[in-house]
């Protein structure tokens, strides 16, 4: 199950754009650039457009769910 699980996240990162997608650590060509960032991976992402009835069905599915992780945070 473990090895299982170390090649599953494995997958997982690489189909998301590998384990070092979008920081840029080489600092001798973000010398000149400033605080600019450019947005490499932008074909590998998408954004998601809900509507308001999406996010109503989402939340009353959210309240049948017994005793949820994210209420005992407090963010």
């Amino acid at each position: 199950a473990l090895l299982d699980s170390q090649l599953l996240a494995s997958v997982y990162l690489e189909l998301r754009g590998g384990k070092q997608f979008s920081m840029k650590l080489d600092n001798s060509r973000n010398l000149n650039m400033g605080t600019e960032t450019k947005h490499i991976n932008k074909e590998k992402t998408r954004e998601i457009q809900v509507n308001e009835e999406q996010l109503q069905l989402h939340a009353e599915m959210l309240k049948k769910i017994k005793n949820p992780i994210w209420k005992k945070f407090n963010y």
